[in-house]
């Protein structure tokens, strides 16, 4: 779903701002967010999935709150 309705009220945000923007998703779909880096791995069972393995491989340590939000987010 790598569009802005699933950003909700971020979308207003990101357009104003043109922030660095990455995509991460595991939906297979056309991506029409603003350009960028794209991950899309439909094996993966959510969206936190990508970002923890994005996480380790890049050694970012997993704090109580990170590890709260990617639970939340499956």
């Amino acid at each position: 779903m790598g569009n802005f309705r699933a950003l909700g009220g971020l979308a207003t945000v990101i357009n104003e701002r043109q922030p660095p923007f990455v995509c991460i998703d595991h939906h297979v779909g056309p991506v029409k967010l603003p350009a960028g880096p794209c991950l899309i791995a439909p094996e993966a069972t959510a969206t936190a999935e990508l970002v923890f393995d994005l996480a380790n491989v890049a050694g970012w340590p997993l704090t109580p709150e990170s590890a709260q939000a990617l639970y939340v987010d499956c």
